[in-house]
């Protein structure tokens, strides 16, 4: 991580590499008697980088200059139900773009132009497959905000985007443009200790005005420590070009979902100078038409489909808290709860009112921590609940707990400053799969540094 700075000028030039080999040992319970085997080709690299300039104008303005790069390489491993595997995928993503942004007396004026280019290559010669991916997008994308009154302020944007693609996956070059336009308005009503805010989204999409997008939120303190947030809107998703073109399985009939979706949000913060408490409650519900999921069609072939009607809904719980022990030491506790039903309410589906697949019924997770001058030290958990493998809910993969522990140590010198770490995942070495048949990492460490030039 290398800074700069001079006068109204800076910048800032980040990279991070990673590199492993991910040959851990398994029992593979697809083979009789559940031998113990090392998985095989499964070995990953990566490169990010991050280069961004700033500026500010003698008028004010305030502007951006960046690139940002992913280059990836991977080997596919074998899933357990076969032999061997010698696949291999190589992809590389950029991202070019600068903003402008300036305050002129009641109004705040943004402009962004993003330039996106994704390659990805995949070979696997047992399935006789060898294929290039190339896409583009541009986007450009004006917004404003302008004070309305003493206790209003109103927002506007358009955006434009124009993507493409040339894939051996596709059977032709494809090519989309996409416009939106959109209005929103924040009222604040401090008699009634609350904010109300609504939107509006007009989208034309290949030429063909898609429905209006409405949406409308509400924050109001109901005292000096509980707050009570709500949000409601309409939903409208086109399908993307790889759900019509992909070839194979890419579904020309696709149709776009569309639906409505609400939460409230009920929160409570306290503290002072030397702790810090909050804790988020959120109950949700989604009922979207024509919900659009991947499915496979064989082994190597996923189709997408449009399931006719779906109902997600659950409730979120966060917590969060910072206690100061010392005059250089704290403790913090971070806690997180998902529940979640995403059932398939269509009731001329043969599915239905199955769960879809892959969607867990539960997620836990919680990391205590403590740091002391320029040393810190954490213990994490997860719990994952059981996920459903195939859409009539007949297979389905066992929940999981994860336990995970790191250190970590700042350092200076000379001027110069960096963190030194050391982290242990899966500690109690639970055997788990996210996806059926592939087996993930056992105990695994990690050590890392990062440097501040």
């Amino acid at each position: 991580n290398f800074q700069f700075k001079r006068n109204r000028f800076s910048s800032s030039s980040i990279a991070f590499y990673a590199n492993g080999k991910n040959d851990f040992a398994f029992n593979n319970y697809a083979e009789p008697g559940n031998p113990k085997m090392r998985l095989q080709h499964a070995q990953s690299k990566s490169l990010n980088a991050l280069q961004e300039f700033f500026y500010i104008t003698k008028s004010g303005a305030n502007i951006k200059l960046g690139w940002w790069g992913n280059f990836a390489s991977r080997q596919i491993p074998p899933t357990m139900l076969m032999a061997a595997s010698d696949a291999y995928q190589n992809d590389q993503t950029q991202k070019a773009f600068l903003s402008i942004e300036k305050q002129r007396r009641l109004l705040h004026l943004k402009g962004k132009i993003l330039y996106q280019y994704d390659y990805l290559k995949y070979n696997d010669s047992t399935q006789n497959q060898n294929s290039v991916s190339k896409s583009q997008m541009l986007t450009i994308d004006l917004e404003g905000r302008v004070k309305l009154g003493s206790n209003g302020y109103g927002s506007f944007g358009l955006i434009q985007i124009n993507a493409g693609a040339n894939s051996d996956g596709y059977q032709q070059y494809v090519s989309r443009s996409q416009s939106a336009l959109w209005l929103s308005y924040l009222q604040n009503l401090p008699a009634l200790k609350t904010n109300i805010s609504a939107s509006l989204r007009q989208e034309l999409v290949a030429g063909t005005l898609i429905p209006i997008i409405a949406g409308i939120g509400t924050k109001t303190q109901l005292t000096k420590r509980l707050q009570l947030l709500s949000q409601w809107s309409r939903v409208y998703r086109i399908p993307t070009l790889n759900d019509l073109y992909w070839f194979p399985g890419g579904n020309l009939d696709i149709k776009a979902e569309y639906g409505y979706a609400g939460e409230v949000t009920l929160g409570y913060k306290l503290g002072n100078s030397r702790y810090f408490f909050e804790i988020y409650g959120t109950a949700y519900s989604r009922i979207i038409n024509r919900w659009i999921q991947w499915q496979p069609l064989s082994t190597q072939v996923w189709i997408p489909i449009n399931i006719g009607k779906v109902r997600s809904q659950g409730i979120e719980l966060r917590i969060k808290t910072n206690i100061v022990t010392g005059n250089n030491s704290r403790l913090g506790l971070q806690a997180n709860a998902d529940l979640c039903s995403s059932k398939n309410i269509d009731p001329n589906d043969i599915n239905y009112d199955k769960q879809l697949m892959y969607v867990p019924l539960s997620k836990y997770a919680a990391t205590l921590s403590f740091a002391i001058f320029n040393s810190s030290i954490y213990l994490g958990s997860i719990v994952v609940g059981e996920r459903f493998t195939n859409s009539d809910n007949s297979a389905y993969l066992p929940y999981y707990y994860l336990i995970n522990a790191g250190v970590s140590q700042e350092l200076k010198f000379r001027g110069r400053s960096g963190i030194i770490f050391f982290k242990i995942n899966n500690i109690t070495k639970t055997y788990y799969e996210t996806i059926v048949w592939r087996p993930m990492p056992p105990r695994n460490f990690e050590i890392g540094i990062q440097i501040k030039i």
